[in-house]
């Protein structure tokens, strides 16, 4: 009896312990019998968020979504798991139960068969595992978004491991042309070309070995069909991958990189190119007009014009030709070698408006064909049969065609703007050396006119002679010396002047006075006092009249060979200007040579101001583009830069807009205070353009006389021509100079872009920074 009481008091025990533990636990404990939940401890309320009577004797379908995770109905898999542990005595397996305020958790269920007094119970715990899910999710999603990451960079990335390929991106995948599988777990020699082979195996291996290799190199890879090269850039890093050594990776496509490298190299080349080149045909073009402005005949000048331009420029063939009116055409003067020759002797000519040169010769503009063989307007020449293009510059003056330099190459595509801009710069020259010449010759003419009308001009040329002060009233011999005698005059000179013939002495103290005539015009008188004590005889008076004849056409000769010294010396003059523009260095020179040109000392000063103009034509602004100073008097006020506005160019500026130079005498108190007293302003035109003025200023009262402004008009013709070609070059220089900055940062920036691990999009036509590639590394 003692025994069964201590058994019972040990299974009495030992129930209050399952009990305490039962109800203690942490861990949801529940009792499932028959379907139902017929016992639960606190922590299964606490996990169901209900009370205990509204979790007891509920099935446990009732306290479960309607389906589970795996898409099958929470009751039907409730009985399977019940079934399951009855039969095996326990069973293990997750579950998603619904708390009664509808929110879903998943628990991991333990059933244990318990035997119970004539039946078989559940025990049953639940462990929550919603943090244990939450941190598997977050794990898939760090996954996923690892995986699109790496993806989505422009780069192809790669892991090797033991030299098998273990993992790469979609990016790989298409530089390669291999499918992820196609490639995973193959060798990563499969996609290496054979040239670069080796290489990259003993970077690999350094890498495996702790060996520091190149942080990047170029390579090229193989695509799928064992045939195309791709040139990629190819970085490594040593790594850490499931546990074991590793090498990560990535290959950077840079195919359009390359190409937009040689591209710009070509460039670059090609530029150094154009750029050697004009500044050869800048050498040669200075050597050319060197020999323009020193030849001393037109032929001369031609041959030496056509043979530079052959032989220094290396074209096929050079030929001047010039305009005859009376032909309607332009004709060949002076043409290069043998072939030249054979077609001066042929007559070679051709009609205005017929060719590219009658185009050039009609509409006085340069008419130029890098390639002919389909030009409809070219005319072929049996004696060039190697012609592949040809440029035909018109030779003009102002807006007068005097003839044109044809060029022809045997190179198709080899004539360019920069031969244009040669060709036109030396017609320029060409042009106002023909000018200078034209001039010498109308001056010859006007010489040979003035000997034919002798006569008749004397008294003229005298009156002018003597009205410019160049002569005496009058000398005096006193049988010792000569003395200016400005006082003396007697009454037999009137009388002389007004018979044209010899008057005797009317007194003692009077003279013979003879006419000096000159084709009946009287320039002066000789008289001969006559002697107290011998009478002048009949003999003495025939030897007046001879000798007075004799004086006179001395004087005339002299007179006339003075005036003709100083109209050759203007024509020297302006021959010469017309050199010294050709030999200008720049602008502040070209304004020197005029002033050198009109020998007018009192200049001092001199300023080149070009204009600006709006759609309209009307005058918008200046810009002073050269101020020239002698060092002498007041100092030039306008610097070279100096811009005037609208208000400016319309109130002053506009004074200037004239066909003729414009001379001022006595300037305003405002301008002599500023020490400007006389101004002569030269127009500027080019065509019907006046593309500025040249300010000549004194610093000191001068009235310019007509003889000093004679020859303004043609020094201001000259000189526009010679300021637009300087003009034009500054332009061109300027250009090259920006276009070879502009290369240069261009290179400077795909330099920086490469090292700082920028690209650029083609497409956005931008440079992008590849910020995703960073953040992965």
């Amino acid at each position: 009896m003692s025994q069964v009481n201590t058994s019972s008091l040990t299974v009495q025990t030992s129930e209050n312990a399952m009990r305490i533990l039962f109800e203690h636990s942490s861990d949801a404990m529940l009792l499932l019998d028959d379907g139902l939940f017929v016992d639960c401890n606190p922590a299964a309320t606490r996990m169901m968020k209900c009370t205990r009577e509204e979790l007891l004797n509920t099935p446990s379908d009732r306290l479960s979504p309607e389906l589970q995770p795996d898409g099958v109905r929470s009751a039907d898999k409730g009985a399977q798991m019940i079934r399951i542990a009855h039969e095996k005595g326990s069973h293990l397996f997750e579950w998603v139960h619904r708390r009664p305020n509808g929110e879903d958790f998943s628990v991991e269920v333990s059933l244990t068969a318990v035997p119970f007094p004539h039946r078989q119970v559940l025990f049953t715990m639940w462990r929550d595992l919603t943090g244990r899910k939450k941190m598997e999710e977050n794990l898939r999603e760090s996954e996923q978004s690892y995986r699109n990451l790496f993806n989505s960079l422009q780069d192809g990335m790669f892991v090797i491991q033991d030299g098998i390929v273990v993992l790469i991106n979609s990016t790989l995948e298409y530089l390669t042309g291999y499918q992820e599988d196609e490639l995973v777990g193959e060798s990563f020699t499969k996609v290496i070309a054979p040239e670069d082979m080796a290489l990259v195996v003993e970077n690999y291996h350094k890498r495996l070995a702790g060996e520091p290799p190149p942080e990047e190199y170029v390579i090229h890879i193989l695509q799928s069909d064992g045939i195309t090269r791709i040139p990629v850039n190819l970085r490594g890093n040593s790594i850490n991958y499931n546990g074991r050594v590793a090498v990560m990776g990535s290959l950077r496509n840079i195919s359009e990189k390359m190409r937009m490298e040689q591209e710009l190299r070509d460039s670059q080349n090609k530029l150094q190119e154009s750029y050697d080149r004009r500044g050869f045909q800048v050498m040669v073009s200075n050597e050319i007009g060197q020999e323009i402005a020193s030849s001393q005949s037109v032929d001369e000048m031609f041959m030496r014009v056509v043979t530079l331009v052959e032989e220094r420029l290396g074209y096929y063939h050079a030929q001047l030709l010039r305009y005859e009116p009376a032909l309607n055409a332009v004709v060949l003067v002076k043409g290069y070698g043998e072939i030249g020759q054979k077609m001066l002797e042929a007559g070679h000519r051709m009609e205005m408006g017929r060719g590219l040169i009658g185009t050039a010769a009609a509409t006085g503009q340069t008419v130029i064909r890098p390639e002919v063989v389909n030009d409809a307007d070219w005319r072929p020449n049996p004696f060039l049969p190697e012609t592949q293009g040809e440029i035909a510059v018109p030779v003009k003056y102002g807006e007068r065609v005097l003839g044109v330099l044809d060029v022809q190459t045997n190179r198709a595509g080899a004539l360019t703007g920069d031969d244009r801009l040669l060709l036109e710069g030396l017609c320029g020259q060409i042009a106002i050396a023909l000018e200078g010449t034209r001039l010498r010759q109308e001056m010859q003419e006007r010489l040979n006119e003035l000997n034919r009308l002798y006569a008749g001009t004397a008294r003229e040329g005298w009156a002018d002679y003597r009205s410019n002060g160049s002569l005496g009233s009058g000398y005096l011999f006193d049988r010792i010396d000569i003395h200016p005698a400005e006082t003396v005059w007697v009454e037999e000179i009137e009388k002389a002047i007004q018979q044209k013939s010899l008057v005797p002495a009317a007194s003692a103290d009077g003279a013979a006075v003879a006419p000096l005539a000159v084709r009946g015009e009287v320039i002066g008188a000789l008289g001969i006092y006559d002697d107290p004590q011998r009478k002048l005889t009949a003999e003495d008076y025939a030897l007046i009249e001879q000798v007075s004849d004799q004086v006179a056409l001395a004087l005339e000769s002299a007179r006339l060979f003075e005036q003709t010294s100083i109209a050759l010396d203007e024509a020297e003059k302006l021959y010469n200007f017309s050199r010294n523009l050709a030999e200008a260095s720049d602008l502040n020179a070209v304004i020197g040579a005029v002033v050198e040109a009109a020998s007018i000392s009192q200049i001092n000063r001199g300023a080149l101001i070009t204009f600006e103009y709006d759609k309209n034509g009307s005058l918008t602004g200046g810009l002073v583009k050269a101020a020239w100073y002698s060092g002498h008097g007041h100092l030039l006020e306008a610097e070279i830069g100096t811009r005037y506005d609208q208000t400016y160019a319309r109130a002053v500026l506009s004074r200037f807009q004239a066909e003729q130079p414009l001379f001022y005498f006595e300037a305003s108190l405002e301008l002599r205070k500023r020490g400007i007293f006389s101004v002569a302003a030269l127009p500027l035109w080019i065509g019907p353009l006046q593309i500025g003025v040249l300010l000549l200023e004194t610093s000191e009262p001068h009235e310019f006389t007509e003889d000093e402004k004679r020859p303004m008009n043609s020094l201001s013709q000259q000189a526009a021509i010679t300021v637009q070609s300087r003009l034009l070059f500054e332009q061109i220089v300027e250009s090259e100079s920006i276009f070879r900055k502009t290369s240069q940062q261009l290179v400077e920036a795909l330099n920086a872009a490469r090292m700082a691990n920028w690209e650029f999009d083609v497409a956005k036509g931008t440079f992008i920074f590849n910020e995703a590639y960073y953040r992965f590394l």
